[in-house]
């Protein structure tokens, strides 16, 4: 392919600037006039004399002068210095002529340039040479490389040696039993059943999937647990909760207990100026629906519990203060088991925004209320162990260590009863996490059998989709506590399984 040459320059702007600036220059410096260092001389020279006769003239007095002697002038005096440079005419000389040298300057930078521009002229006129190809060069296919037999190869024999390490298998390797730890998929109930509220709580079944929201404990009242829904969902659980809203049944009782929590929850993923206004919103459109209802329900003040709370824990200092007051005075004394759960849990948040003697006082009071809720019957009694574990759980959370291992125990012995009553995901997840903390508290040799059983109340907890996530982490902290307890590295054959 043959590459062209480029096209030569056409001229230089800037050279033949710089010519004409060397032309102006003499010309400039020509024209101007030669000064006359004769005339300053001598003009300096009489500015000196002039000094020299005043100076004189000040030092040396004057002689007195005689009133009656005539002063007598001599017509011989000779004049003054002064007056005879005065009349002493200047003397010029002469200089060489000026345009002379302005005129060679001129004529030598018009040479110049006329020189540079006929030079350039020739050059511009001179045949340019063709730029050499590379096309002859690839004229030729190029060589193929020779090709070696694979005879000719020398044949490499790896030599493989095996070296014995400490993490070796052993020779008997037992094989411990299969422990299935795939959990199950969660299958939503189908609306089949003909019985009371089975309809509402099948479609927000069917809404929820396997991310949430969920409905968990009692199942007439149940409480919102939002897990992994998004806002999406949320609305979608609206939705048919709204549709009914007007029913005098038992649909219509359990839209009324949920609607609260679920716009709770929405209200929650706004902005902390605008929930706060949405938070009142929900409860006087609440306190309307319950005016609006055919019959009167004494468990309507306990819905209303987590709106309330929500509310309060925008608040801070003073104003929380009275606020947890006000509402604690309203639920006390109650004798509805709704209501008497609704208070417990408003003691709970009270004593988790208290520190030292306040909190263990409302810890003390949630207690007593707990044990009057163990008073009634069914799922009431296991939801009141379920409490007072709790309780018991966070009063040793306000304990050193060593102090609070009782608390543990007892709670332990608590949720135990309470799951062997009505199983349920929150209580084997509560069990799991009093046991991990047990086991903080007690030597090694105890604290690994107690991890076992804190890892069996994790899995238990994990069938759950509403639990699952807390559940998955309790089990890993678990697990870590087990890891870092120190093990016998030799185990007896009593202690293999």
């Amino acid at each position: 392919m043959k590459v062209s040459s480029p096209p030569p320059e056409k001229g230089h702007p800037a050279l033949l600037r710089l010519v004409l600036v060397a032309a102006l220059a003499p010309t400039l410096v020509g024209c101007a006039d030669a000064p006359d260092h004769e005339a300053e001389r001598t003009r300096r020279a009489r500015q000196m004399r002039d000094v020299a006769r005043m100076l004189d003239a000040m030092e040396s007095p004057a002689p007195p002068v005689v009133a009656s002697q005539p002063v007598a002038t001599n017509p011989r005096v000779a004049p003054s210095p002064a007056a005879r440079d005065a009349a002493t005419p200047e003397r010029h000389v002469a200089s060489a002529p000026a345009w002379r040298w302005s005129f060679l300057a001129g004529s030598g930078g018009l040479a110049t340039l006329f020189a540079v521009i006929v030079r350039r002229r020739r050059r511009s006129r001179a045949p340019v040479a063709e730029a050499p190809s590379v096309a002859p060069f690839f004229a030729e296919p190029p060589a193929s490389p020779v090709a070696v037999e694979p005879s000719a190869r020398r044949a490499l024999n790896p030599t493989w040696v095996y070296r014995k390490t400490s993490y070796e298998t052993p020779g008997l390797h037992m094989i411990p039993s299969a422990v299935d730890l795939l959990v199950p998929t969660y299958e939503p109930v189908s609306p089949e059943s003909d019985a009371g509220g089975t309809y509402l709580l099948a479609f927000l079944a069917d809404a929820a999937g396997d991310h949430g929201p969920f409905l968990v404990g009692d199942t007439r009242f149940p409480r919102l647990r939002r897990a992994d829904a998004t806002t999406t969902h949320l609305l979608a659980w609206r939705e048919i909760l709204d549709a009914q809203l007007d029913d005098d049944g038992d649909d219509g009782r359990l839209a009324r207990w949920i609607l609260p929590s679920l716009e709770t929850e929405l209200a929650n993923d706004l902005p902390h100026r605008e929930a706060a206004s949405r938070l009142a919103a929900i409860e006087d459109e609440a306190r309307a629906r319950q005016a609006r209802a055919a019959h009167a329900e004494p468990s309507f003040a306990a819905s209303l519990v987590p709106v309330r709370l929500a509310r309060i824990a925008r608040m801070s200092g003073a104003t929380r203060l009275f606020a947890l007051r006000a509402l604690a005075a309203e639920s006390a004394g109650a004798t509805d088991p709704c209501l008497l759960d609704a208070h417990i849990e408003v003691l709970l948040a009270w004593s988790s925004w208290s520190l030292a003697a306040t909190a263990s006082a409302r810890l003390d009071d949630a207690d007593a209320a707990a044990c009057t809720l163990a008073t009634f019957d069914g799922a009431w009694s296991a939801r009141a162990r379920h409490r007072r574990g709790d309780i018991r759980i966070r009063r040793a959370a306000l304990r050193r260590a060593t102090d609070g291992l009782d608390d543990l125990d007892e709670a332990q012995r608590l949720l135990d009863e309470a799951y062997e009553r009505m199983p349920d995901a929150e209580t084997a997840l509560l069990a799991a996490r009093a046991a991990e903390r047990r086991a903080r508290c007690l030597p090694p040799e105890e604290a690994a059998s107690i991890c076992s059983d804190a890892l069996v109340h994790a899995f238990l907890a994990e069938q759950h989709p509403a639990w699952r996530r807390d559940a998955q982490a309790c089990r890993r902290d678990v697990q870590r506590l087990y890891e870092s307890l120190p093990h016998d590295p030799s185990p007896t054959n009593d202690e293999i399984p």
